[in-house]
């Protein structure tokens, strides 16, 4: 595992949600190009039941074409 650097402003917001999506549906987009997104994700949602949908790059215009049909 990689070195976790002290991101207390972005575990704050993202428990936040996770208060939040204990009362109604969340559905949360983490993005941008700074690196250790995952790895923050895996430390603020520790013991937690969480779904981690990854869309690599070459298929987020399948996924925008096809979930739009619907």
């Amino acid at each position: 595992m990689f070195k976790f650097y002290d991101r207390k402003n972005e575990l704050q917001v993202l428990s936040k949600i996770k208060q939040i999506s204990s009362k109604i549906a969340q559905m949360t987009f983490v993005i941008g190009r700074r690196i250790g997104k995952t790895t923050l994700l895996i430390k603020a949602l520790e013991g937690t039941t969480t779904l981690y949908f990854f869309v690599a790059k070459k298929m987020k215009l399948y996924f925008a074409k096809n979930i739009s049909m619907k």
